[in-house]
């Protein structure tokens, strides 16, 4: 089996949420590098115990990106981004989706469905949740149903407020978002 997409986008909700559930490695079934803006490495330190998150930004496969090492038309453009987003998205969704429109990366993780709405809307970035993720693991069969379940409960067992579905209802409802997800990942 081929990897399936080099790089995505996280906002800090899905990797605080798969650090504590202790599953974050499952993003490397389908990246080979998780792209993160300084804000949401702040955030994620400040809510988690760090190692797991510490030890996937040493061994690279979580790359923080800091605002001072872009170029000056890169600086120019997350700004305005994040201008024009102030009052639409909370600090972790604008800063991460300006990123990825800057740096054309197509896949962004986030849970927030208002913010989805947004910048789906507004961009060419698809925003993928943590259990529709998991659904397209099991699509391109880098985990098996039974595992995608396990890793969906882990998940679910940590939240405030779970998503409250079956694994295998989801699976049935994620159709439409793994054949786009699909769809970006062939065109790229």
């Amino acid at each position: 089996m081929t990897m399936a997409y080099r790089v995505c986008i996280s906002d800090a909700d899905v990797l605080i949420n798969l650090i504590k559930a202790e599953c974050i490695e499952i993003l490397r079934l389908m990246f080979e590098e998780v792209v993160i803006p300084e804000k949401i490495r702040e955030e994620v330190s400040q809510k988690t115990k760090g190692q797991d998150f510490n030890r996937a930004i040493q061994a690279g496969w979580i790359r923080v990106v800091s605002f001072k090492d872009l170029s000056p038309v890169q600086k120019a453009a997350i700004e305005i981004f994040n201008t024009s987003y102030r009052d639409a998205l909370d600090d972790g969704e604008r800063h991460a989706a300006a990123l990825a429109n800057e740096l054309g990366i197509r896949i962004l993780l986030s849970n927030d469905k208002g913010a989805r709405r947004i910048i789906e809307h507004n961009t060419g970035i698809h925003v993928m949740s943590h259990w529709e993720y998991l659904v397209w693991c099991v699509s391109e069969d880098k985990l098996s149903v039974d595992e995608g379940e396990s890793y969906y409960k882990a998940v679910e067992a940590i939240l405030d407020r779970p998503v409250g579905s079956e694994f295998k209802t989801l699976m049935k409802r994620a159709k439409d978002v793994i054949d786009e997800v699909k769809r970006i990942t062939t065109a790229s």
